[in-house]
């Protein structure tokens, strides 16, 4: 787990390997990502199938140390970190209990806050990328219209708690996207999860103000 601790730095915007192939760090970002893919599965499988402690053996997995460190981690919005929980969500998220699920939702909504409220917020592109990757997976976790069918059937009380975190993180969103609009990867990035969010009634408040129509990401041809 030290690993993810470690800090990181990419180029901005090239993510999920998708730097060129004559980028200088494709091997370090392919190397990055497969070290979150497979930290994911080994979390997944210490949350699964939990391996007692015996004696003073401190390097077996106990399922509340992994659902903890995962939790802590994702609010100080560790770009390792964050990308571990996306990638777990994305493999195993209907495997894991929605109240877990919920938590580090909450977890991703305050790392999200945290990364647009510093002043260099562009120069967190990589962070808030994987944020608003990770928040696309929770976003098809939980579904709150009934209709559709959902990995996570919610309590009255639980849709109302995520329903407030989706609240939260459109208008987190939608009043960055002056910050986002200069880096296309980054404002696209948040506009897909901003569309899916409406496209599955996530918000219910889902005002764009004239100024965020004149952005010039919206003013670009097709």
């Amino acid at each position: 787990m030290d690993d993810l601790d470690q800090n990181v730095n990419t180029e901005a915007g090239l993510l999920w390997c998708e730097a060129s192939r004559d980028a200088k760090d494709v091997s370090l970002r392919c190397s990055l990502e497969e070290l979150m893919d497979l930290s994911a599965t080994i979390f997944y499988q210490a949350y699964k199938s939990p391996t007692p402690i015996r004696g003073d053996d401190e390097k077996k997995l106990k399922t509340e140390d992994v659902i903890s460190r995962i939790t802590n981690s994702l609010k100080k919005g560790s770009l390792c970190w964050i990308g571990t929980t996306c990638l777990l969500v994305h493999k195993y998220g209907y495997r894991v209990d929605k109240s877990l699920l919920i938590s580090w939702l909450q977890a991703c909504c305050q790392s999200l806050k945290s990364a647009l409220s510093k002043a260099n917020v562009i120069r967190s592109q990589d962070s808030l990328l994987w944020i608003i990757r990770a928040l696309k997976e929770f976003s098809a976790m939980f579904i709150v219209n009934t209709r559709e069918e959902s990995h996570c059937l919610l309590t009255k009380g639980e849709m109302s708690t995520v329903e407030g975190y989706w609240q939260d993180i459109w208008n987190s969103l939608i009043h960055a996207l002056p910050l986002f609009s200069p880096t296309a990867l980054v404002a696209d990035s948040a506009l897909n999860l901003l569309g899916g969010m409406i496209m599955r009634d996530q918000v219910h408040t889902s005002v764009v103000s004239e100024d965020t129509w004149n952005l010039q990401t919206f003013k670009q041809s097709p």
